[in-house]
């Protein structure tokens, strides 16, 4: 069951898995599948069109240099605000710091944006208890430790930047876990988090279907003001809400799925009715300007 703290309003599974018994969560939990969080483009005139916008506005936005680059592109991205989102995910808002900046991914999977910060010059490492995934991760090349967290083993002030997209709310204590996190990140390093929003439009029209409440892998859950508090307890200053792409789409329909029986995460099953289809598309413009009420939150914070 999940309890709210009347002070900070975030809530927490209790009963809980043990840390012994929390692998049996996981036995059919696929995060070792290879994607690309990155667009590719194509050899065709449209491919390098989108590459060329796609650039630009990176260019523009992060400071970050790609080819081939359209001069002012970036135009276009700004006429089109769910595709900027998108874009500004692809690289977890994050700007390239300086030259050998290091990164690491927690929880990075089969390494799929270990792979895109790479490409961007980011020095590049992951963590993932998965062996599957760490498998398919070094397959690749990638530098992927296997390994748990909040117990990374890292030296201390080692990276720019840390980034755990849903990984807090897995976590058994989430302070200790922003606490190692300070620990590993240099003077001035960021932390980057991604992870269901207790606040959103979705957990107050579907409750305890929403499909970001998943027990029992999600052991606490925040709304913005309890993620920023966390990172305040774990060391850092300047807890900065940026806005999540649109997601409502997503997790209405997986909702609705559960609300039915159904398998969350496979294809087949209910569709959305016309009328929530179209309310899930207004939610997610409504968050362009409301990000506290969006499906997913995203935070960076600055250690000092």
């Amino acid at each position: 069951m999940l309890f709210r703290c009347k002070n900070c309003r975030s809530a927490y599974l209790d009963p809980r898995p043990s840390h012994d018994s929390i692998d049996l969560a996981y036995q059919n939990y696929f995060t070792h599948k290879v994607a690309s969080d990155m667009q590719s483009s194509s050899g065709s005139l449209l491919g390098y069109l989108k590459a060329g916008i796609r650039n630009d506005y990176i260019k523009a936005r992060f400071g970050i240099f790609m080819y081939p680059r359209i001069p002012l592109g970036r135009l276009a991205l700004y006429l089109m605000p769910f595709r900027r989102l998108h874009q500004d995910r692809s690289l977890r808002n994050l700007a390239l710091p300086s030259k050998n900046a290091k990164l690491l991914d927690i929880g990075c999977g089969s390494g799929d944006f270990v792979r895109a910060a790479s490409s961007l010059g980011w020095d590049t490492q992951g963590i993932d208890p998965d062996p599957k995934a760490v498998a398919a991760a070094r397959n690749t090349g990638l530098a992927i430790n296997q390994g748990g967290f909040p117990r990374t083993g890292f030296p201390d002030g080692q990276f720019d930047a840390v980034t755990l997209s849903h990984v807090i709310e897995h976590v058994h204590d989430p302070i200790v876990a922003l606490r190692e996190v300070h620990r590993i990140l240099k003077p001035g390093g960021r932390i980057w988090m991604a992870t269901p929003n207790l606040d959103s439009a979705g957990h107050r029209l579907f409750g305890c279907h929403w499909r970001g409440l998943e027990p029992p892998r999600h052991l606490v859950l925040f709304n913005s003001s309890s993620l920023g508090l966390a990172c305040e307890r774990g060391g850092f200053v300047k807890a900065v809400l940026e806005r999540s792409p649109p997601t409502a789409v997503w997790y209405f329909r997986a909702s609705f799925r559960i609300l039915h029986n159904q398998d969350p995460t496979q294809p087949e099953g209910e569709r959305l009715p016309v009328a929530l289809a179209l309310r899930a598309r207004w939610t997610d413009m409504k968050e362009i300007v409301m990000p506290r009420q969006s499906e997913e939150l995203t935070m960076i914070a600055t250690k000092p």
